[in-house]
């Protein structure tokens, strides 16, 4: 049976973390457990009370189910600080690393446009520690990591 709108909001409704644990890790669990609603109603949920446990969910359900909203997912990385932020820098980092050198390609970019430098630098920990700048086929992203590279080693 799929879930209506009104039964997906109070299971959101249950990931905040002012509610009591167990009612947070059963919202959790049971969103973990069902694919018959739209995930991206999980990416960033309108107030940060319900991001740590909505990252929690996108974890669960893994690569395969989250790969459709993996560009969003990197906006999640624009302040590690965020709720949720380090569940879904693992989540991405369990994707295989061509796969992910190649949405990489694309956010970088769009990181500096928007002239992020938060982000680009938390982007680049993922050249540094697991794609490899070697895996990237736009030859603008070697300069754009090389340029913040240095500039983050000086500080």
């Amino acid at each position: 049976m799929i879930m209506n709108l009104k039964e997906i909001s109070e299971l959101i409704c249950e990931l905040d973390w002012n509610n009591p644990l167990e009612v947070q890790e059963n919202a959790v669990k049971i969103l973990s457990d069902r694919n018959d609603y739209p995930i991206h109603l999980l990416l960033q949920p309108s107030d940060k009370k319900y991001w740590e446990n909505s990252a929690k969910v996108l974890y669960h359900k893994g690569y395969e189910e989250v790969k459709s909203i993996t560009i969003e997912l990197f906006y999640w990385l624009q302040d590690m600080n965020w709720p949720g932020s380090v569940i879904i820098r693992d989540l991405l980092w369990s994707y295989p690393s061509q796969i992910l050198a190649d949405y990489l390609e694309q956010i970088l970019l769009n990181a500096v446009a928007s002239n992020d430098e938060e982000w680009i630098y938390n982007l680049c920990y993922f050249i540094d520690n697991k794609v490899g700048i070697k895996d990237f086929t736009n030859k603008s992203i070697y300069k754009i990591y090389h340029m913040y590279k240095s500039e983050y080693e000086n500080l």
